[in-house]
């Protein structure tokens, strides 16, 4: 679940065999692999756009400097911030007790994002949801 909670934001997970490192690692695995597809898609427009417009064909070469070029700055820019994002497990715990309605949490694994007002969550709420934007028109 994903929960937020003030200006924070709040994951969990069930199961006691998971860590909270792994937890919050495959969440930003999540986030950039969602926002990825939305870059693979502009990608894509500009490789046919270019197509149209030189009436060439794109060698194999270029296609993966097009992708790697379109891709792999947000892609790292997510993954980076959000290694540095990451609230302690004890104080994410403490927001989602204040949160939520009281429960057990001895069987969830619970981690956060420090507040969205740290540059480091204003910077990547910009290459998840503002970068794309024109493309959410475009569709």
């Amino acid at each position: 679940r994903v929960i937020p909670s003030g200006s924070n934001i709040i994951f969990v997970s069930y199961g006691p065999l998971v860590s909270a490192q792994f937890c919050y690692f495959m969440y930003g695995v999540f986030l950039v692999s969602n926002s990825t597809t939305f870059y693979t898609t502009i990608a894509s427009f500009l490789a046919r756009w270019y197509i149209l417009r030189s009436g060439g064909a794109f060698s194999s070469v270029r296609v993966w400097l097009l992708v790697a070029a379109v891709i792999l700055p947000p892609g790292a820019t997510i993954a980076i911030i959000f290694a540095f994002a990451k609230l302690p497990e004890e104080q994410a715990k403490a927001i989602y007790q204040r949160s939520a309605p009281p429960e057990d949490i001895s069987v969830l694994v619970i981690t956060g994002n420090v507040d969205f007002i740290n540059p480091a969550m204003i910077l990547a709420c910009f290459v998840i949801f503002i970068l794309v934007t024109p493309l959410y028109m475009i569709i």
